[in-house]
């Protein structure tokens, strides 16, 4: 076995033996170390200090004012209003005498509330005015109101219905509040409309009544006619017989076309001619052998003139 040569130190003693003092120090490399990318102070590097510009000189209590020439303004600016102070009671008892606020319900033919129909205020000339509303889907129930006192309309609207009365609905009062006021809307069907006319000199019978009558009451409806004699009676049901009267004011009945039938029309015209002076014509009412025709078709009742025309569209 051959020996193993002795390792010798610098100090001349074998290898072995404690060593009684550091010969020599060396600085190893570490691997995978990377230097920081910004030398820090820790690294002997000292940064300067940086300045600052000494503020200008303000008096104790003034407020101090900040400019930058390079300062941006935001994309967006949000302004806060002042809180507004309660209106006096002058301007309060002022919009109680000229707000005008209606409420109510829209009802149908049965009685029950319509839901969904827009009801809205208009001056005279048709224009809507004020604050509108839909109606309560269970009960009808509606409010309107506009901030000025006047002369306003109430009308409805809902698609596949209208109005009842075909009169414009005048609110009564031009300021104040209406509780409890009810119209009502009926299926949109046919509408009926022409004239009243005296046969000699063609001038309009104004202030009389026209009556639609259908072979089922609560299908009936009327209407008044205007400084002409026009007139026009709204929600006839379709493919439904019936017939017109004309009364005076007082209820006597002038005359009266034969039945006629409003098939699938939306709209049927007729003018309604009667003798000189608006002679009350024979009050013989018709019965189940009564002729029915067409609303194209030249009116031939007992209690007609042979000159009332209809026509459709």
């Amino acid at each position: 076995m051959r020996d193993r040569p002795l390792r010798v130190g610098p100090s001349g003693r074998r290898g072995g033996e404690r060593a009684d003092a550091v010969l020599s120090v060396r600085q190893i490399p570490k691997i995978g170390y990377r230097a920081a990318a910004a030398p820090t102070p820790l690294d002997g590097v000292n940064h300067p200090m940086p300045s600052f510009s000494s503020p200008p000189f303000v008096e104790s209590g003034a407020p101090r004012l900040v400019t930058t020439g390079q300062e941006k303004k935001p994309s967006a600016e949000f302004k806060f209003s002042a809180a507004v102070d309660l209106p006096s009671r002058e301007e309060m008892e002022r919009r109680d005498k000229t707000q005008l606020v209606v409420s109510g319900s829209v009802l149908g033919q049965d009685g029950k509330g319509i839901g969904s129909v827009i009801v809205y205020l208009t001056d005279g000339e048709g224009n809507r005015l004020g604050q509108s509303c839909r109606s309560a889907a269970d009960t009808g129930e509606f409010r309107v109101q506009i901030n000025e006192s006047g002369r306003y309309l109430v009308k409805g609207y809902k698609r596949g219905f209208v109005m009842e009365s075909a009169e414009p609905l005048v609110i009564p009062i031009e300021s104040g509040r209406i509780e409890g006021y009810t119209f009502r809307m009926i299926p949109e069907g046919c509408a009926i409309m022409g004239r009243v006319v005296l046969e000699e000199t063609g001038e309009g019978m104004a202030d009389c009544e026209v009556r639609c009558v259908c072979r089922m009451p609560e299908s009936s409806r009327s209407a008044m006619t205007g400084a002409s004699g026009q007139f026009r009676i709204q929600g006839v049901p379709m493919n439904s017989e019936c017939h017109l009267e004309v009364l005076e004011k007082g209820g006597t009945l002038l005359t009266r076309s034969a039945r006629f039938q409003t098939v699938q029309k939306k709209e049927c015209y007729v003018e309604i001619k009667l003798a000189s002076g608006g002679q009350t014509t024979k009050d013989t009412p018709l019965g189940p052998s009564d002729p029915v025709t067409d609303p194209i078709d030249q009116a031939q009742g007992p209690n007609s003139s042979p000159d009332n025309q209809f026509h459709t569209s």
